[in-house]
């Protein structure tokens, strides 16, 4: 296998750099706001789908009282089918949830990364210091 040896413009990486900082650290702020976005758009959508329910009973029931049934419960589904065209689509997450740990160790790796590149006298960076970095790009 050939290896590639690039140089790459330090000052391009270190711009790249500080724009996925930034990216990160405001996704991390707004990750509260944006998971009660998407509830809210989930709870639209479910209630979207109530609204398909037939107006009489459907004729297939599946009755549950199993193990994760309480004693006092028992659980009824209700299922019957539905023209596809009709079911709205389903909201899908456009953000990445990010754990507190794991937003540290990212914030604090790249933060650690624009200070040593800050220090650099070089003009470009080798294939190598582009490799440690290039997973926050």
């Amino acid at each position: 296998m050939s290896k590639i040896n690039v140089k790459i413009p330090t000052a391009s990486i270190v711009k790249a750099l500080e724009e996925r900082l930034a990216k990160v650290k405001s996704d991390y702020a707004n990750q509260e706001k944006l998971e009660a976005d998407y509830n809210k758009q989930v709870e639209k959508w479910e209630k979207g789908l109530a609204s398909l329910m037939p107006k009489s009973a459907p004729k297939s029931v599946n009755v549950s009282d199993g193990w994760r049934v309480p004693d006092d419960k028992v659980e009824l589904r209700l299922e019957w089918l539905v023209d596809k065209s009709k079911v709205p689509a389903k909201p899908e997450k456009d953000y990445v949830e990010i754990h507190s740990s794991t937003y540290r160790e990212q914030v604090e790796e790249m933060e650690n990364a624009l200070r040593i590149l800050g220090m650099t006298t070089d003009t470009e960076v080798s294939t190598s210091t582009y490799n440690a970095i290039c997973r926050y790009l």
